[in-house]
């Protein structure tokens, strides 16, 4: 009679001390493609298990010095099943002119548009180089730098982004869930 009391009691410990369940962004929310056309979050997210957002900003110099960095990230992750979009939220740009600087950095993903910064003011981005990590079911497993440099990229780098892949593709939470982001502030309105 003990056994099952002491059981059951240690089993609603465990539940009350486990972490609460992330919630999925609310919102509909319509990215620009780069065939011009409108395509859901959801239809988005629908084609990885995992998506990877990067806030872009052609004239950002942040932005710029982690190009060849982001790359390699890009090429890594890819390779493991992962989807990479960047994300044009700032107002009055030409939108074809930003995808022709992506295009000429080879910055190895598409640039969705995301009109008005419906997106960015939702996931409450601020800096261009802000990557937010999604599960398909829009629940956000990490929001912020990509690492943890600005410009002067040195082997110190705590790689915050891809440590946070590495932790959900193992199937476990983010040690570190959101970081500080280092880019150029957004021009959203």
């Amino acid at each position: 009679m003990l056994r099952p009391l002491l059981f059951s009691v240690l089993l609603a410990a465990c539940a009350a001390s486990a972490p609460p369940a992330a919630a999925p962004l609310g919102g509909t929310f319509t990215l620009g493609n780069e065939a011009n056309e409108q395509e859901s979050l959801d239809a988005v997210l629908g084609k990885s298990r995992y998506s990877v957002f990067l806030f872009f900003t052609a004239d950002c110099p942040v932005q710029k010095a982690h190009d060849a960095r982001m790359r390699e990230t890009v090429a890594k992750y890819a390779a493991k099943g992962v989807a990479f979009y960047a994300v044009a939220s700032e107002t009055k740009i030409d939108i074809n002119a930003e995808r022709a600087e992506a295009k000429r950095r080879a910055i190895g993903m598409p640039l969705l548009e995301d009109k008005n910064a419906v997106f960015a003011d939702a996931l409450k981005v601020e800096y261009s180089t802000h990557v937010v990590l999604f599960e398909r079911n829009r629940v956000i497993r990490y929001s912020g730098a990509e690492d943890s440099e600005r410009v002067h990229l040195t082997a110190k780098v705590v790689p915050h982004l891809e440590q946070a892949l590495d932790a959900v593709l193992a199937g476990k939470d983010p040690a570190v869930k959101s970081a500080e982001p280092l880019g150029c502030p957004l021009r959203k309105h």
